[in-house]
This record gives structure tokens, C-alpha cells and sequence, in this order.
């Protein structure tokens, strides 16, 4: 778990290496987009993550158990991460991510860039 939150702390790097809240810059290029999908296999692989749903207009991201654990910095970085991953060529102000608790099935988050992580 230390090496899971080394790799988390460092995520910031990866997801928002030119990102700004309020223009949301994100890098697009193929390498990040690498980096991020190896570390989202890692978080469902350590049960941080069930499943993430990117065919709906509000990608659905399902958290397991293991995520409740984090620190909520920690959460935010992974939701980053995940929504510069889905979203590679920027936002409106309207795209954000649910999140979804994998053993409930009922949203505990939602993630929007300019707002940050909002928890239930």
C-alpha cells in the first residue's frame, strides 16, 4: 500500500502536468495518456477501482473498498487523473465524473476540474 500511495502522490505529475482549474490545460500526449491507463490498471488491480464507464456523457467511475481508505488528497489526484485521461483535449465547464461505490451501486462523488472532488 505505501508503494500504491507513492505511486498516488505522484499522480498529480501525470494527470495535471499543465493543468490550471480555470482553463483546465491538460497534456494530451500519447505518453501521459500511457501513464494513465497503466495507473488505473494499477488502482484495480491494489482495489482502489472496480470499473470505469466512459460510454455515457458523465463518465461513471465504480470505487472499491480501497478507496474509501484514502485520503481525501489522494482521492482527488486519482479523480484528476481519471478525467484528464477521458478527457485528453480539454473540458466544458459541464464534463465531470461520477463516482459510484462498486458495492452499492449508488454515487458517492462527483469530480468537475474547476470545483475539485465533492464527496457525499
Amino acid at each position: 500500500m505505501v508503494r500504491l500511495l507513492t505511486a498516488v502522490l505522484g499522480v498529480v505529475l501525470i494527470a495535471c502536468a499543465a493543468c490550471d482549474t480555470a482553463g483546465v490545460k491538460i497534456d494530451k500526449s500519447p505518453e501521459a495518456q500511457k501513464k494513465r491507463e497503466a495507473f488505473i490498471q494499477t488502482l484495480r488491480q491494489e482495489h482502489i477501482l472496480d470499473k470505469i464507464d466512459f460510454s455515457t456523457l458523465a463518465p461513471r467511475v465504480w470505487v472499491a473498498p480501497g478507496f474509501e481508505s484514502l485520503q481525501f488528497e489522494h482521492k482527488q489526484n486519482i479523480s484528476a487523473m481519471i478525467f484528464a485521461y477521458h478527457f485528453p483535449d480539454g473540458t466544458s465547464s459541464g464534463n465531470f465524473l461520477r463516482l459510484i461505490d462498486g458495492r452499492t451501486g449508488k454515487e458517492v462523488g462527483q469530480y468537475r476540474p474547476a470545483r475539485g472532488l465533492m464527496m457525499d
